[in-house]
């Protein structure tokens, strides 16, 4: 098995008296799509611009493609391709003038994956970058990123502008970005809904700390909702309430809903022996997941010890 393209070791960065990323370690699988996600101020901007050496970290260290992030040769730069939150460009020029000046850099360079992008994408080679809507200035930065097959695609926020079809053909795109080229994609979003949708491995932060990494699927399934019809309030409610798995549980109208994480303390096997009417079994989607992970009156100091993946 071929080592991950992006591995942190023990990665701590801050600016001023705020720590962006608190000594996280982990690594990311060798291909696939990630969905990166956390609330602002999570640290996801700074985590990948560490990764793409756009930001050298106080201590520890990145590994892009094996190599230290802070110092990649021209080699793991070529492989390399990244869209910004806020992509920067020269104005006066048209599109096509643009990606002629950035196919220069790579010699993977593909004009007829261009070509195809400019269509699906809907972007005119011949308009000026000035007369560029937001979405269409997003759109130039995730071609100008695709363009030459990279190994590894760090996206920040880069359907955050984007209709809903644009939205659908970008998710499309990334996974043709998948098969032909065998590559990580790393895009951070907070559109939930679509992180599932085209992700495959979920990688969550809080206030620089690292709270999950793994599959989508395994994360989905580690977050259960059981709903139990009780219609004489024959439950013990005690028992669940102090099960450890049990995250909350409610009763409406004859039936309790409970919700359980199973791969935490606890014991959901045994819950589930001492309950006797049949139980209807429910993976949480990742918007119900969320807030768990990152409940809103969370605070850097109520957090946990950062977790060693």
């Amino acid at each position: 098995m071929n080592p991950s393209p992006l591995t942190f070791d023990h990665v701590l960065k801050s600016f001023d008296d705020t720590i962006a990323l608190n000594e996280i370690t982990f690594s990311m699988p060798e291909r696939g799509i990630v969905g990166l996600v956390g609330r602002n101020g999570a640290g996801k901007t700074t985590l990948l611009n560490v990764a793409a050496g756009l930001l050298i970290p106080d201590s520890g260290e990145a590994y892009t493609f094996g190599e230290p992030a802070s110092k990649l040769s021209s080699r793991a730069l070529s492989r390399l391709g990244v869209v910004p939150h806020k992509p920067q460009f020269m104005e006066t020029l048209s599109a096509g003038e643009y990606l002629r000046i950035i196919a220069n850099f790579y010699p993977t360079w593909d004009w007829e994956r261009v070509a195809t992008l400019y269509n699906a994408l809907e972007i005119e080679p011949g308009k000026r970058i000035s007369t560029l809507s937001e979405g269409q200035r997003q759109k130039l930065s995730i071609i100008a990123a695709v363009g030459h097959h990279p190994g590894l695609l760090l996206m920040d926020e880069p359907m955050s502008n984007l209709d809903p079809i644009a939205r659908s053909e970008t998710i499309r795109m990334l996974w043709q970005v998948i098969e032909e080229d065998e590559a990580l994609v790393v895009f951070s979003s907070h559109i939930l809904t679509d992180v599932e949708k085209v992700a495959d491995w979920v990688t969550c932060l809080d206030f620089g700390q690292l709270l999950a990494n793994q599959s989508l699927d395994d994360l989905r399934e580690a977050y259960l909702q059981w709903t139990v019809r009780d219609p004489d309030a024959s439950l013990d409610e005690v028992r669940i309430r102090e099960n450890k798995a049990v995250i909350s549980h409610k009763r409406e109208a004859g039936v309790v809903r409970i919700t359980l994480h199973t791969d935490g303390e606890g014991d959901a096997s045994a819950l589930r022996q001492s309950i006797q009417t049949p139980i209807e079994e429910r993976c949480l989607t990742l918007d119900e997941i969320f807030p768990i992970l990152c409940p809103p009156q969370a605070s850097k100091r109520t957090l946990p010890t950062p977790i060693v993946w």
